[in-house]
């Protein structure tokens, strides 16, 4: 069993190994809702460091976009310009740290989420996560 997974965009372009998560966040911020097109978007915590990205030699970097977000912070946001997948945030309050969407990622490879937030933007409809710690507000 390996210790990394790798995943990418729909196209290829952009392809990441990282060492296995033992965890997943839940994010239910009106940014990240937005950025998702669903009720929350889903992010694996990762060192930056840890990170290899397999891509040529000619390919450029993603499209970013960065923006204040509802925690007051900045977040850049990356995405394949060819495809149009999410790939990737950038917290200013976390430096070297990368936070790749977990969709990223083949099924059964990703854990259980282990931190949900932002749940006072989510549905009256939605159950939060079983398992999950919980917090209203922070980003």
């Amino acid at each position: 069993m390996s210790n990394t997974i790798t995943g990418g965009c729909n196209c290829g372009r952009y392809t990441y190994t990282i060492p296995k998560p033992d965890g997943m966040n839940l994010c239910h911020c009106i940014d990240c809702r937005k950025w998702a097109g669903a009720m929350h978007s889903a992010h694996l915590f990762v060192k930056t460091a840890d990170i290899t990205q397999h891509a040529a030699a000619s390919t450029p970097a993603p499209r970013t976009h960065s923006m204040q977000g509802e925690s007051g912070n900045t977040i850049t946001r990356a995405w394949c310009d060819e495809c149009g997948c999410g790939l990737w945030i950038k917290p200013s309050t976390k430096p070297d740290m990368t936070c790749l969407k977990g969709g990223l990622f083949r099924p059964h490879e990703i854990p259980n989420p282990t931190m949900e937030n932002w749940l006072r933007n989510k549905e009256p409809w939605e159950t939060p996560a079983k398992g999950t710690q919980r917090t209203s507000d922070v980003q």
